[in-house]
Order: structure tokens, then sequence, then C-alpha cells
């Protein structure tokens, strides 16, 4: 499968050499698949055609920081934080790259500027103030990344070092204890996810992911055809791929193919039966198809999970006047 689903990147690649979204989906599956050279080869080609693409410079810049070419990293996420100011990864990846390299006052200004900070920005600015021995910021800031991300087990352990740092032992040994019950927690965790891995579940999901992703770079090639065939195998693949179906659904939709979209939505329904508005779509396919009792059945069952929803009440109402 694995085979399948690199044969498939390829093919797209080889259809649209020109295409910086075909080759940047390309490079994402070699890096998937552990191949850093092919994937680095893709996105270079793919930023050569559009160096305005801030998911590309990031992507690259990753993959060079990994080859510990810190120069070319560091220019990749700059630019990738110029093309897109509301995109965190690149300030953390920059942040964690200058703190290796001892830049910590550089670092704190970059990650400052993340303008929606996570988890991760605040524990790297909590790194950089402790390596500049401000105590009193590091604690804020892993205090912070806490607030954000409650089982962060990293944080517990700098949060204790610090702790301990500042005089406050008990705080440093509460600190501690929680980090290491997390420890125990997560190796058990782990021991038990590698007695029950299911190694072809994964490989499914990963494989069903990157047909859906090309069939709709097809479908914006205007491969309509193709990008049909990518997304029935996805949804063949992985029984729980809700992007695929959408689109499936879309597209029988347009081809008049009304009951098999409510196939498709009925196979939603069943992946996310809370989401009401998978309900309510399998209701209108259901109505289009004439099978107006099961079209109310679902909509009554979308009305039942929204219930201050105007638009599944008036739907609801045309489907009764019909009955």
């Amino acid at each position: 499968m694995r085979e399948e689903q690199r044969r498939e990147a390829l093919r797209l690649a080889a259809m649209f050499p020109q295409s910086d979204d075909a080759l940047y989906l390309v490079g994402l599956v070699h890096n998937e698949q552990g191949d850093w050279k092919a994937a680095t080869a893709h996105w270079e080609k793919a930023l050569a055609l559009d160096p305005s693409r801030a998911d590309t410079c990031n992507n690259l810049g990753y993959a060079f920081a990994i080859k510990e070419d810190s120069a070319k990293a560091e220019a990749l996420f700059r630019k990738a934080i110029a093309i897109d100011r509301t995109f965190a990864e690149p300030y953390e990846q920059l942040g964690e790259l200058l703190i290796k390299q001892g830049r910590l006052d550089e670092a704190v200004a970059v990650l400052a500027a993340v303008p929606a900070p996570t988890a991760k920005t605040e524990r790297f600015l909590g790194q950089a103030y402790q390596h500049l021995r401000d105590y009193a910021n590091a604690k804020r800031r892993y205090e912070t990344a806490l607030k954000l991300k409650p089982d962060y087990r990293e944080v517990y352990y700098s949060l204790a070092t610090i702790c301990a740092r500042l005089g406050e032992r008990e705080a440093a040994e509460a600190h501690r204890a929680k980090f290491n019950g997390m420890q125990d927690a997560t190796q058990e965790r782990g021991r038990r996810v590698r007695s029950t891995l299911d190694v072809l579940g994964i490989t499914r999901q990963s494989t069903a992911k990157t047909h859906t992703d090309i069939g709709r770079v097809m479908a914006a090639m205007g491969k309509a055809d193709e990008a049909e065939r990518l997304w029935r195998r996805a949804a063949a693949i992985d029984p729980a791929n809700v992007e695929s179906r959408i689109f499936l659904a879309a597209v029988c939709l347009r081809a008049g193919r009304a009951a098999e979209a409510a196939a498709r939505y009925q196979e939603l329904a069943a992946i996310e039966p809370d989401n009401a508005e998978a309900h309510a779509a399998l209701a209108r396919a259901r109505a289009m198809a004439g099978d107006v009792p099961g079209a109310i059945a679902a909509i009554e069952r979308a009305m039942a999970l929204d219930p201050a929803n105007a638009r599944y009440r008036q739907f609801h109402e045309t489907l009764s006047a019909r009955k």
C-alpha cells in the first residue's frame, strides 16, 4: 500500500510537473515515507514555481535543519514568516534553531512576535529565558505553556528546574513528581501502543489521505475522472476517511446521482454520528433522490443535535409538506 501511495504521488508529479501543488504533495509523501532527499528535491521545485508558499518554505526549512544546514533553514523560516505572519510554526522552528545556536535574544524576539502563541511557543520562550538566566520570565512562560497544554510533560521537568533555581522547593518537588508520574504513564502507554499497534490501519489512513489530496489537485487541474477514481479508492481503503466521502458525495450530486450521494452521506453520518451537518446533508440528498421519509428522519436527527438551527427547522417544514 505504501508503494501505491508513492506511485500515485509520482504519477501526479509526472502529469503536472509545473504544478507547485503537485510537487508539494509529492514532497509530503516522500517525507512521510522517510525519504528526506526526495522530499527536499520536490519542495525545492515547488518553491521555484511559487516562491510565495509559506508552507513549502517552512517544510523545506525543517528539512535543512535536520541536515544541520542552519543558514538555509534560517533563511527559509524567515521567508515563511515574511509571507504569512499568522503562521506560527516557522516562528517556533526558527526560535528553536536560534536557541540551539545560543542566539537567545534573537530567539526571544522571534517567539514573542507569534500572533497566536501555542504551548510550543511558550515552551521555547521559557527555554530561551532559562538560558538567559531570567528565571522569573522562564517560569511565567512555562506556566503559560501548561495552561495551553496541561499534559505537556517536558514542561513539568523544565518548571521543576526553574522553581529549584528560584528556591521554591515545594513547587519544584511537585512539578518533578508530576513529570515522573507522566513519564511512567507515557512509558506504559507506549508499551500498550506497541503491543496493539495496527500498522496496516495506520498505513490505510495515510494512503487514503494521500489519495484524497491527490484527487483534490486532479480536480483543480480539470481531471474530474481521475479525482473521482482516487476518492473512491481512498474511501475503500479507509472506512473512516471523511474528506473523500464529502468530495464523492459532491461529485454524485453534480452528476445527478442523488441516491449514491445519499449513500456517501450515510457513511459520513455513521463515521460522525454527532455531526448535525452530516445528517442534514444526508437529508438533502435523500430528498433529491425522492426518499422523503428517509430525508425527514435524517433532518430530525440533525435537529436533535442542533435544536437552534433555523435552517434545519425550515427544511423539516418543507419536507413535511411533501408527505
